[in-house]
């Protein structure tokens, strides 16, 4: 994860970023927005700018950043789609990624590095993803057309999704998932 900003839009002391609720990482509940914010915010200070963040979904966040209508956006993934728009800081503390299920289905997925990711994915090809739109997940699941992708707008509504059974199988920050799944399904 990374801050990735266009301009400075808002005048030499002031940097207004987008974000989203992304829990544990920022969130406007979190004690002082989560640790990303402090960082980021402390990096600024250190060098004498005010940090504003207005929180939107994610492809409203990307879309005012990239028209300029902040400064930039923050936590995320690097990709090389984005590189044309942003610059990119240095990586900052995010958890992995990758895929959550139901554990009675007993999915499995092993990245083998004497596989390409069409081959080591081809056992869950029969499967519905839940994603999140707009999220840079892994670039070859990603590119993936033939797999069966069902997006929505939050991590949470696709955990959701998960335990209603109307995708088999979500692409996940682990700690996201970890946080929603303590806050909001406790059982």
């Amino acid at each position: 994860m990374s801050i990735s900003l266009s301009f400075n839009a808002h005048g030499k002391d002031r940097i207004v970023l987008t974000s989203l609720n992304w829990e544990p990482y920022i969130g406007r509940s979190l004690p002082n927005m989560g640790y990303s914010y402090e960082l980021i915010n402390e990096a600024l200070k250190v060098n004498h700018y005010s940090l504003e963040i207005i929180f939107l979904s994610w492809e409203r966040a990307i879309e005012l950043a990239r028209k300029g209508h902040t400064d930039g956006m923050f936590p995320a993934y690097y990709s090389k789609k984005r590189e044309k728009d942003f610059i990119f800081s240095s990586p900052i503390p995010g958890g992995p990624v990758g895929f959550y299920s139901l554990t009675y289905n007993n999915f499995h997925f092993a990245s083998d590095p004497r596989k390409n990711f069409a081959q080591a994915i081809e056992p869950l090809k029969k499967l519905t993803f839940g994603v999140v739109e707009g999220y840079v997940n892994y670039a070859p699941f990603d590119e993936a057309a033939y797999l069966k992708k069902r997006y929505t707008t939050s991590d949470d509504l696709n955990i959701k999704r998960l335990f209603k059974k109307q995708v088999d199988i979500i692409f996940i920050d682990k700690y996201v998932a970890q946080y929603i799944i303590t806050k909001k399904y406790p059982w």
